[in-house]
């Protein structure tokens, strides 16, 4: 696939840090090959087109998210038959390799390594985040205190840099496995699981196993106890409230799984750990 290639100070002024745009793109409009050597990452506002990079066809569709690497992606849009919003973000890619020297064990974190760079399909509560935030990058000083801000966000909201056993995960499933972490879902149990997957119960225990190892009993409670020792650690509540309000009904149960998990029960785990503003301030010599 042939095509221009961008250099960042020939595109931008001199001093920017991103570069940050939404823009309508009316049908049959023509967007040539092109290859840079800045990172961008861009994603369908509303709409759908055809996207052609490094010679493969995707369609891509509102919520769609793409990281383009810097040195490696060739790229345009192809064709579409109505107007489509979409809004880009651009960088330096010495920032991008700075993120990654603080954050990240790997380049392949930035779209991956594949011949084609991961494409990832946003949530509804994310893209809504994720437009706000854009919105407010047009606007804002060219400061890396910005930029920082909104690729760490973006970053944790697609899994990169969230432990490998979510990130092997097809999107509806680690979408799935990051909201039942939420205490809202913590009564319903694998119940909560399942509807929040919107797959079968076979379906989603079947590639929740070939991907994590981990059956959704096992996600639900580490989900539920990790939950329970924050509480443990961070508040005086009573154990019996923390345990209902992880959906466990028995205390004892709730005590078998705790120890476990963490080698010691609940009460003992608070009171080893446990430490109040006092004691952090002035802690005993």
């Amino acid at each position: 696939m042939k095509g221009i290639f961008q250099r960042w100070k020939d595109c931008f002024p001199q001093g920017r840090t991103f570069n940050a745009l939404c823009a309508h793109v009316q049908p049959r409009q023509v967007t040539g090959a092109h290859a840079h050597d800045f990172a961008e990452v861009f994603w369908i506002r509303d709409g759908a087109a055809a996207y052609l990079i490094n010679g493969r066809e995707r369609k891509m569709q509102t919520g769609d998210l793409c990281m383009v690497r810097p040195l490696r992606d060739m790229h345009c849009f192809r064709s579409f038959a109505s107007e489509f919003i979409i809004v880009n973000v651009s960088f330096p890619r010495n920032l991008l390799a700075d993120l990654k020297r603080r954050y990240f064990d790997s380049y392949s974190f930035w779209g991956g390594a594949a011949e084609l760079p991961e494409l990832y399909h946003l949530a509804e509560p994310e893209q809504q985040w994720l437009n706000a935030a854009a919105d407010a990058m047009i606007s804002a000083p060219q400061k890396r205190l910005f930029l920082d801000r909104f690729l760490l966000n973006l970053m944790c909201s697609v899994g990169i840099g969230q432990p490998d056993l979510f990130r092997s995960c097809p999107d509806w499933l680690r979408q799935a496995c990051e909201k039942i972490r939420l205490p809202d879902h913590f009564t319903g149990g694998i119940k909560s699981f399942f509807d929040l997957a919107r797959r079968s119960p076979a379906h989603v225990a079947r590639t929740l196993k070939k991907c994590t190892g981990k059956t959704p009993c096992e996600l639900v409670n580490d989900a539920r106890l990790e939950y329970a020792a924050g509480q443990l650690l961070t508040t005086t509540r009573d154990i019996l409230e923390i345990a209902l309000d992880c959906g466990y009904e028995s205390l004892s149960h709730f005590y078998a799984l705790f120890n476990r998990k963490y080698g010691m029960p609940p009460r003992r785990y608070r009171r080893t750990f446990f430490k109040t503003p006092s004691q952090l301030i002035f802690p005993e010599a």
